[in-house]
């Protein structure tokens, strides 16, 4: 699951486990006028701090029980209030040292915080308190799907459905496990379960379609991700999820539409920019993959694939230096893909620093091997080479591809040199490989264009 999931469950286990539903308020608490209708009215519309508003103003008029109190910490804790949360908290248990909803709401406070030692050892205090405790076997199941320790998962889901055989929890964590095991008609099964019970629950939609994908039902995928958008408008892997599909389906303007929408809900996530980048990448639409790119790598520095799209559109845009610059940066995550260095040197000559990108190929060429046509095109556009070895290089190469790469080299140099019928017809030549989609083919399609199609 993704890095999210483990907070996801942690709302969901407040929400299914914890709050006291209006039909389950003590006759007591209602009769004292306890606002438990529009506390839970804000909870369910996402607002907390308006629900701990309502308790509060209230609460003066409410003699204080344990029922309240919990429920207390329960709104402090949606609120994000950790703090004042954990001190209730920590004074029922001072009360009571076999208070188990206490004891669970208090593992939820170090599951939000990240400490899942503390998080697990509190689990394992209630299941000793209480062998039944359906909430405390579902979180143990989910600490341990979390690290992929899924026999352990598994037996402590199956232990909270043997109390409960409709745990919304269990049954989502068991799906996940059949999803992660690759039984898919085994997952399909288990989240048809929750859909029966609760046929709103949007997440058992998003992963059922998973499931469906994975078993060539792109349709029923697709049906299952759009309920689960219908139901939850907002919630972002709903986008990323069908618009990967989309794009599966050959739909990419829709695909593209979902993942603005992503960018709209979650403009500082970096996931939804690297798929819109591709989209602009694949169809020419240089300024716009320009700026998803640069979004991809200022949110998320370290996602390193984006480094060499960048060093291509920025060549094709005549921005050398930044040019230079990315196929750096993309050679320092991977430094068996020599083109960087010579799509590096490339960039300092185009931006007429020659000086600079003749002392670059010197050094880096250590690092080719003698006879590679990686190292006779370094030479050459060094200047350490003639333009007869390079070609010559280019004619005797039987490997299609590695020919057109060379090709690409060559016909750039040519155009700098003002030979425009060699250049052009090796660039024609470069661009034509095909099979695999390599750099230097997409710069020479990109060079090729008749209008580079850099509006928006």
């Amino acid at each position: 699951m993704r890095g999210d999931s483990a907070l996801a469950f942690i709302i969901l286990f407040i929400f299914l486990a914890g709050c006291s539903s209006i039909e389950d308020v003590p006759q007591e608490a209602a009769e004292n006028e306890l606002p438990y209708e529009s506390i839970s009215f804000y909870i369910s519309v996402g607002d907390p701090e308006k629900a701990l508003s309502e308790y509060e103003q209230a609460s003066v008029k409410e003699p204080e029980s344990e029922e309240t109190r919990l429920l207390y910490s329960r709104l402090l804790l949606l609120a994000g209030r950790l703090g004042e949360a954990q001190a209730e908290l920590d004074k029922l248990v001072a009360a009571d040292l076999k208070n188990t909803d206490a004891l669970f709401n208090l593992s939820l406070i170090e599951g939000i915080r990240g400490n899942l030692p503390a998080q697990k050892e509190l689990l394992q205090k209630i299941i000793g308190i209480d062998r039944e405790h359906i909430q405390a076997h579902a979180s143990l199941g989910e600490l341990s799907l979390i690290e992929e320790d899924y026999q352990n998962a598994r037996e402590y889901f199956e232990g909270a459905l043997e109390v409960d055989p409709q745990n919304t929890v269990s049954l989502m964590g068991l799906g996940n496990i059949s999803l992660r095991e690759e039984k898919n008609g085994e997952a399909i099964q288990l989240f048809d379960r929750i859909l029966i019970n609760d046929p709103d629950f949007s997440f058992a939609y998003l992963d059922r379609s998973k499931a469906r994908r994975a078993l060539g039902d792109t349709s029923g995928a697709l049906a299952d991700i759009t309920e689960a958008i219908n139901l939850d408008g907002e919630y972002y892997w709903n986008y990323i999820d069908r618009g990967r599909l989309l794009i599966e389906l050959r739909r990419k303007g829709d695909a593209l539409a979902d993942f603005n929408k992503a960018v709209e809900i979650d403009p500082d996530y970096f996931i939804a920019y690297v798929y819109r980048a591709g989209l602009n990448y694949e169809a020419d639409k240089i300024n716009a993959a320009v700026k998803d790119y640069e979004k991809v790598i200022e949110k998320k520095p370290d996602y390193h694939f984006a480094y060499s799209h960048l060093g291509l559109l920025y060549f094709v845009t005549d921005n050398w230096k930044l040019s230079a610059e990315m196929f750096q940066n993309a050679y320092e995550y991977d430094n068996l893909e020599y083109s960087y260095i010579l799509l590096k040197a490339l960039a300092l000559k185009q931006g007429a620093m020659e000086k600079e990108a003749r002392k670059y190929l010197e050094e880096m060429m250590k690092q080719l091997q003698g006879e590679s046509w990686y190292y006779t095109i370094a030479r050459y556009l060094a200047g350490a080479a003639s333009e007869f070895a390079a070609v010559n290089a280019a004619n005797k190469e039987k490997d299609k591809i590695i020919k057109g790469q060379i090709l690409f080299y060559l016909g750039s140099q040519f155009l700098r040199e003002g030979k425009t019928t060699a250049g052009l017809k090796y660039l024609i030549e470069a661009r034509d490989i095909e099979g695999q989609d390599i750099l230097e083919r997409k710069i020479a399609h990109w060079l090729l264009l008749e209008d580079n199609q850099k509006d928006e």
